[in-house]
């Protein structure tokens, strides 16, 4: 009996302890980006793109873990991590995804030709994407519903989300030097393919996510709570960051409309339902009803 309530006891403090964390770690972010990119001028420390890149990722991990619960959040983040770094193995390789590119050193150690960091850099904007898309389609963060055509129109609104955002930092990564695209390209010298192949593998994760959900069926909590919504305002912070970024250039433009329209509607979704949450039932005399 005593094993069991120091059990309780422990999972109870973590049940506490992880929102805190995971908030911390997108405050991180949130902080790094602020550093690098919107006040460089101000000579605060830098975390670095590694860092940063963690940081946003323990959190998106963490919140879908807390969610979606362990298990389901876990294959999120894996099956994420294996499909597209499978994709863009394929891409290095044969330049069929997203067109001819390769990775330099700057993104650190590899695994074949795609930097470990990569897989980890998608499924931080992946999992904030799909509660956005979730929002404006289902009008939840944690949707129950698992038809198939609700989970394929998940699915291609979420793909979208999540490649607005590619759309706003490809130019830029690119000519930082983090890649390099062969040929260039008409898109600020991303080539069009690019978008293509991005929508193709998120469409593949977002799938594989509704497949998990369905087979699953976990007990889905909607919380109306502030940590609830933080990966839908994470999407609009990193928005937010490309918008005041003094070295996006026109990516700043691009990232008002892209990523701000669907930040915005998610949120103004959020707002709604919130308040259909709050509102006291109607009592049947009011009807008129006997």
């Amino acid at each position: 009996m005593l094993e069991q309530s120091q059990r309780r006891q422990t999972i109870s403090r973590m049940k506490h302890t992880l929102p805190s964390i995971a908030t911390f770690c997108l405050a991180a972010y949130v902080y790094g980006e602020f550093a690098a990119h919107v006040y460089p001028f101000v000579l605060l420390p830098h975390l670095g793109i590694h860092l940063r890149v963690m940081a946003l990722t323990l959190f998106a991990v963490l919140h879908a873990g807390r969610n979606f619960g362990w298990r389901l959040g876990l294959l999120m983040f894996f099956g994420t991590a294996l499909i597209t770094w499978s994709f863009e193995q394929v891409g290095v390789v044969t330049g069929i995804v997203y067109g001819a590119y390769h990775y330099s050193g700057m993104l650190g150690p590899k695994l074949g030709a795609v930097p470990l960091l990569i897989p980890l850099a998608w499924f931080m904007m992946i999992y904030p994407s799909y509660t956005v898309a979730s929002l404006i389609v289902d009008g939840e963060l944690f949707p129950q519903e698992t038809g198939i055509k609700r989970l394929a129109t998940r699915a291609i609104v979420a793909a979208i989300v999540m490649t607005a955002w590619d759309a706003v930092i490809d130019p830029g990564m690119t000519r930082a030097g983090y890649w390099i695209w062969e040929n260039g390209g008409r898109y600020f010298g991303v080539p069009r393919q690019n978008f293509a192949g991005w929508l193709v593998t998120t469409f593949t994760v977002y799938i594989v996510f509704g497949a998990l959900h369905r087979w699953f069926k976990p007990a889905l909590r909607q919380s109306r709570d502030w940590f609830a919504f933080l990966p839908a305002l994470a999407y609009a912070i990193v928005a937010l960051v490309q918008v005041g970024s003094q070295e996006a250039g026109p990516s700043s433009v691009i990232a008002f409309f892209a990523m701000g329209f669907p930040a915005l509607l998610a949120f103004i979704r959020w707002t709604q339902d919130s308040y259909r949450a709050e509102e006291p039932p109607i009592a049947s005399a009011e009807l008129g009803w006997k």
